[in-house]
């Protein structure tokens, strides 16, 4: 068989197939060769998309955006959580409504308080503990004496102290108690929350800089004297901390399903009533070795994961629970997080690739819910806080990446197939089909805009000659070179109305040319093609051989309202360039 070549004008050669030979694959190449096959130009940049999203997705975990998306499956969590662990040693006294009333509107007299601490002294409450703050002064002298004596008695009492930043991590003192009473206090500890900014307190900051020292946070204190270990500090802490080194509260119930809660007045009045030695509802035995919270429930409401409005006293609490039940909420490791994620993104990746649009859709969605499922099961039984946000924020983004990815790959196959409708499979230039449709839109924006429309046709000289000395293939890669040429003739590309290449018959093309008068196009385009033809030599085995092109062009008169009658007139062109000599271009401009 004959091979066949392209010489250019500079002598440069490239062989052309002689033939196919199919060879058959090994076993070996086969996975390597669906590889090359899958990893398309298109799902290469889908592939790196999703690894950035990855990639943001982790470092991105602990910013604001996402805990403030992650807050809300974290309440949600906490209320529907299996039934939580509260130790019966917590015990709340309130002043509420009911004791405000039946003793007096609030601030009270220090003996009211003195004779609190009294009665829980001698009802053997092992950590008494106040959420109020004591003043000198406000009171008469004898009620600041009868509660210093009181306090003198009782070794087991604690006082609150709270702060407020001003500053980076620079935190001063606004209220604590007289120093006469601090100083016989069993322990002082802050009473500071971290609110986030939705308002709600799920952390607490565990030590407060003061006076050059770390004061531990009340809750911690107290639950570690309770257990007999020493208070931990930031270097020698056995409870998990956030990023942030806060300590996740877990809170055990709402407020108004706590149990173990009494008004402040009904412990007074059961107590004189035991003193009497009648029966009373409230009793020794409900405060004896256990921890009793003191403070307002009329007021000094925060918010909370489980409800809008809980007293200081029940956040307190919770806190103390937490370190009594060791129900710690943990943060799960970076490691471990990037792990998770990278199995969740696999998965996605797989399910996304390809994309199927309602299957991908139901199957994101599942993945999705399958992991809040996890993260819940974690949570509750055992205390892993996972986050949602950086998975959901995966997973969508993968999704979009995907359907952006599909719809491009949709737009490109329909290019494809209306390609294959409306190009010559071996030219690649337009079939008639379309050259006629756009005939009709140039001579409309020619008319509308004042523009000149011209036409050439061309035909390659003594074609039939070619095949029947050469063959049909060497014909064919004859048709495809001067196909190639037409081309880059033209412009194709920013302009209004692009130029327009088609194949007109069997060797025949045709070029439409809006904006160019009869000279343009004549010697601009129809000339250059002509003679750039006459350049390329074609080759068969040891034979040499040129080509040459005639052409004929004309151009739309004034007022001429078909578009047809210039490409008859091209045609006329083309036949005198023909009986002429051929290898010549031709106008017809009557």
């Amino acid at each position: 068989m004959n091979s066949f070549h392209l010489i250019d004008a500079e002598g440069s050669m490239g062989k052309a197939p002689a033939g196919l030979i199919k060879k058959r694959q090994g076993y070996a190449t086969e996975p390597l060769r669906q590889w090359v096959l899958f990893f398309t130009p298109i799902h290469t940049i889908q592939i790196l998309g999703f690894i950035l999203v990855f990639i943001f997705s982790i470092n991105l975990s602990g910013t604001r955006a996402f805990r403030s998306f992650d807050d809300p499956f974290y309440d949600q969590f906490l209320k529907y959580q299996p039934a939580p662990k509260v130790d019966p040693a917590v015990v709340y006294i309130g002043i509420d409504r009911n004791s405000l009333q039946a003793i007096r509107p609030f601030p009270w007299p220090k003996r009211y308080y003195a004779a609190m601490t009294r009665i829980l002294r001698e009802w053997g409450a092992k950590a008494i503990v106040f959420n109020l703050f004591f003043t000198p002064g406000a009171d008469a002298p004898e009620d600041d004496q009868a509660l210093l004596e009181e306090f003198k008695k009782t070794p087991n009492f604690y006082l609150p102290i709270s702060f407020e930043s001003e500053g980076f991590k620079n935190y001063y003192y606004i209220n604590q108690s007289a120093q006469v009473y601090n100083v016989l206090a069993r322990g002082i500890g802050h009473i500071n929350y971290n609110q986030d900014p939705d308002n709600v307190i799920r952390r607490v900051y565990p030590f407060v800089k003061f006076n050059k020292e770390l004061v531990p946070h009340l809750g911690i204190r107290v639950a570690y004297d309770f257990l007999g270990k020493p208070v931990p500090t930031i270097e020698r802490c056995d409870f998990p901390r956030d990023s942030q080194n806060n300590l996740l509260i877990h809170w055990a119930k709402r407020w108004n399903a706590s149990s173990g809660y009494y008004p402040f007045v009904e412990v007074l009045n059961s107590y004189a009533l035991v003193s009497k030695g009648k029966t009373a509802p409230i009793t020794a035995k409900d405060f004896q070795g256990k921890i009793c919270l003191i403070g307002m429930t009329a007021s000094d409401y925060k918010v909370t994961p489980l409800e809008s409005a809980s007293p200081g006293i029940g956040a307190l609490g919770n806190i103390i629970n937490t370190l009594l039940t060791r129900q710690y909420i943990r943060v799960v490791s970076p490691g471990v997080f990037a792990g998770l994620l990278l199995g969740i993104a696999l998965l996605a990746g797989f399910v996304l690739i390809p994309f199927r649009s309602v299957f991908s859709l139901l199957s994101v969605l599942v993945i999705a819910g399958l992991w809040i499922l996890v993260s819940f099961a974690l949570f509750s039984w055992a205390g892993i806080w996972t986050g949602i946000a950086s998975p959901i924020f995966l997973i969508l983004f993968f999704f979009l990446i995907s359907f952006v990815v599909a719809k491009i790959q949709e737009y490109k196959e329909r290019l494809y197939f209306l390609s294959l409708a409306v190009r010559d499979e071996l030219t690649g230039l337009f079939v008639m089909r379309y050259v006629n449709t756009f005939l009709s839109q140039a001579l409309s924006y020619s008319q509308t805009f004042k523009k000149p429309f011209s036409v050439i046709l061309l035909d390659i000289d003594d074609f039939r000659k070619i095949n029947e000395t050469y063959g049909h293939r060497t014909g064919d890669e004859v048709l495809k070179k001067i196909a190639e040429v037409i081309r880059n003739a033209i412009r194709t590309k920013g302009r209004a109305m692009p130029d327009i290449a088609g194949r007109y018959g069997e060797e025949e093309f045709i070029v439409l040319l809006v904006g160019y008068n009869l000279a343009t196009a004549t010697f601009g385009v129809a000339e250059r093609i002509r003679k750039a033809i006459e350049q390329v030599r074609f080759q068969v085995a040891d034979k040499t051989f040129t080509v040459s092109l005639s052409a004929g062009v004309s151009v739309l008169r004034p007022g001429e309202k078909s578009a047809e009658k210039v490409v008859e007139r091209a045609q006329e062109a083309l036949l005198k360039a023909k009986a002429n000599g051929k290898n010549q271009t031709c106008i017809l401009n009557d």
